[in-house]
């Protein structure tokens, strides 16, 4: 039973139910004008009034029970029509995060199974609470001078670079993925040391410890400034600004 049966199964026995003891209690009561006439009639005529008790009574019995059926039926049609509304109200959602079934086509068994219960774990901890932590990223990607760690939070991919002294994106990175600056838009928070922004125009922006940063995807290079390595969190642009090809990369 999934999830959703475990919801909807419990409200609508409530209905059901509820729909049985209101058309009980219609029956009941709505029966017994019917069978007051024959009750009050058996002690006008001076008789014994046992049949007419009985004759009221089993009115009263059968009025309800028939009430109680025709409200069972009634509380289980409004549950089932009530959880098809909700259900249909309810958004779909879609592991755009899942993996493309073309390019699982001819992979091994075991690596396909593998990709959609990560499509899933991700879709489904968009409704939950998660925390990360880039000592067991996802990704480490590693280059001369630098690394980057990368963590997944739903759909959000989250980037730590520690880089070196000395370490310079055009030198380091660019060469390997055949670009002279880097033009990826990025956002983030410098954690410790510090780093220059040069853009193409002229523009230089000082990157310091404590300072929230936001770059646009005009071409600039990066480099380290000072004699503690400079290290970076990215929430914008982790992905891009070491390409998997100018990388070595450990999971």
């Amino acid at each position: 039973m999934s999830a959703r049966d475990d919801f909807y199964g419990p409200r609508r026995g409530e209905m059901t139910d509820t729909g049985a003891y209101l058309g009980f209690l219609v029956g009941f009561l709505g029966a017994a004008p019917f069978g007051w006439a024959a009750l009050m009639a058996s002690f006008e005529d001076g008789a014994d009034a046992t049949l007419g008790v009985i004759y009221f009574a089993v009115k009263l019995v059968v009025g309800g029970l028939g009430g109680a059926a025709l409200g069972f039926g009634a509380g289980a049609a409004s549950g089932a029509l009530w959880e098809r509304r909700h259900r249909g109200r309810q958004p779909t959602v879609k592991p755009e995060a899942g993996p493309d079934l073309a390019s699982l086509t001819g992979a091994p068994a075991q690596d396909t199974v593998a990709a959609v219960a990560r499509a899933w774990q991700r879709q489904a901890a968009r409704a939950e609470g998660l925390v990360a932590r880039f000592e067991q990223a996802e990704q480490r990607r590693v280059l001369p001078l630098a690394t980057f760690e990368l963590v997944r939070l739903g759909e959000q991919v989250i980037g730590r670079a520690t880089l070196a002294p000395g370490w310079r994106w055009s030198t380091h990175v660019g060469p390997a993925v055949e670009m002279r600056r880097l033009a990826v838009e990025q956002a983030g928070l410098v954690l410790s040391g510090a780093a220059e922004v040069v853009f193409d125009e002229g523009e230089v922006l000082a990157l310091v410890a404590g300072a929230a940063f936001h770059l646009p995807a005009r071409p600039h290079d990066i480099f380290v400034t000072g004699d503690t390595p400079c290290v970076l969190l990215h929430w914008l642009g982790a992905e891009r600004v070491a390409p998997v090809r100018a990388t070595s990369v450990r999971t």
